[in-house]
């Protein structure tokens, strides 16, 4: 069991815009809905399903509407002459033209070349779907990270505030001391540079909150004067998982990790593509020409359907260079894959170490507040007793000031200790890929 949370404080900067308030959960939802690196990664989502129909589009019936309009300098004429007969005159070619023709064309997908477009598109949407996941991911962690950030630095000012006020009652001790005669002005100068060093200590534990307010303010999208309560996280940070669980589930989650793999997939389409690039393409269409006013021997009307078969003979080794390209690719997805795994690996490695070192950290950090709170106790019942000399002939004051201290730092370190074990725990499940969305998990 961890030690109880202290009461939600708020953190705030004025303003005059409505107070948000933010619990974990809702820092994240407030933060998806804001952060420009995650709409950019949904607009390329979008981009990408557009290419998908496009690539859909190409086995579709195409239809096509033009016409023409020519105007020559003279109408073009003809004349027959027989013997006996006057001589006949006709036009060939009028002086204006027109032409209306509409044409249909249907490809038909032989060598399944068009199909393996569609499948390269259709993996490209899941890739980018997998980067939009890997953006919600590392915003999660990210959040959750910020907003344990901004409790520590509130709750170390807690303890700032608690030493001033322990310096300030000594300050007050040792002057009532020297009024009574029996202590020295030394320990009163002594007192107030403590009591000045602690609220020094102070002012910069305050400066933390409002830096750490900032960064979660960056994080979440909102402005910087924007007012926000945060309120404690209670919930347990759960077990830590074998280290071996952790790097599995990774594996499996990862949306890095899983658009790397639709890499290779795409790769492996180019392949094929790269490899069928001068098979044979067949098609069907047909044509509808209208002219109204046709030449001498021109049909009105005039429908056609033909059957378009290529066969490429030489393609100047275009067909080789596209082969090499393809390959490289392949390779090059191949090793990308593999060092995205090996980062992922490493970063498991390192958060589920971090994970580990907080919560043993904090179970040392809890007894040694215990000890200092009873060390200092001591020390300050027998400052306050009047005991003027300890058995090594030292100053009372030195030995609550050196009481002081220890219970500073031992509360100092209970309080990272607590929220570095929540921090920690968020980056770990951001390494794990706790925070994508189930429903593209495969």
């Amino acid at each position: 069991m961890y030690p109880p949370f202290p009461p939600a404080m708020v953190a705030s900067v004025p303003n005059t815009e409505p107070i948000i308030a933010l619990t974990p959960e809702t820092a994240v939802a407030l933060a998806l809905k804001r952060n420009p690196d995650l709409a950019a990664a949904v607009a390329l989502v979008e981009a990408a399903r557009g290419q998908v129909a496009e690539a859909r589009a190409a086995l579709n019936p195409g239809l096509t509407v033009s016409g023409a309009v020519t105007g020559l300098d003279r109408r073009q004429t003809a004349s027959i002459t027989l013997p006996e007969f006057p001589t006949f005159s006709f036009t060939t070619a009028p002086k204006d033209q027109s032409q209306f023709l509409v044409t249909a064309d249907l490809p038909l997908d032989i060598t399944g070349q068009i199909r393996a477009g569609i499948r390269r598109a259709g993996i490209g949407h899941l890739a980018a779907e997998r980067q939009e996941d890997a953006a919600r991911n590392r915003i999660g962690s990210a959040v959750r990270d910020a907003y344990f950030t901004v409790l520590q630095a509130q709750e170390l000012v807690r303890v700032a505030e608690e030493t001033v006020a322990n310096a300030e009652e000594r300050e007050r001790t040792a002057e009532s001391y020297v009024r009574a005669g029996t202590a020295t002005r030394f320990e009163t100068l002594r007192a107030a540079t403590e009591t000045a060093n602690a609220r020094q200590s102070l002012l910069t534990a305050k400066n933390r909150v409002t830096l750490s307010l900032a960064a979660l303010a960056t994080t979440l999208g909102i402005p910087q004067t924007q007012s926000v309560t945060l309120a404690e996280s209670m919930a347990e940070p759960g077990v830590l998982p074998a280290f071996e669980e952790a790097l599995a589930e990774a594996e499996r989650r990862r949306p890095e990790l899983l658009a790397a793999q639709e890499s290779i997939r795409s790769a492996e389409v180019d392949r094929r593509l790269a490899a069928g690039s001068d098979d044979p393409t067949l098609g069907v269409g047909a044509q509808y020409q209208h002219s109204p006013r046709p030449g001498f021997g021109q049909a009105r009307d005039l429908t056609a359907v033909s059957l378009r078969l290529t066969i490429p003979i030489l393609d100047r080794g275009i067909r080789r260079a596209r082969d090499v390209q393809a390959e490289a690719r392949w390779v090059a997805a191949r090793r990308s894959y593999d060092a995205v795994r090996d980062r992922v690996a490493l970063e498991v490695r390192q958060e589920w170490l971090a994970r580990q070192e907080a919560e043993e950290r904090l179970k040392v950090a809890t007894a040694a507040v215990t000890q200092a709170e009873e060390q200092y106790r001591l020390a300050r019942n027998r400052y306050r007793a009047g005991v003027n000399l300890r058995s090594d002939l030292s100053s009372p004051l030195l030995e609550i000031s050196d009481a002081q201290i220890a219970l500073t730092q031992a509360r100092t370190n209970l309080v990272q200790s607590r929220y570095d074990v929540l921090r920690t725990q968020a980056r770990l499940e951001g390494a794990l890929g706790r925070f994508s969305r189930p429903e593209v998990q495969p």
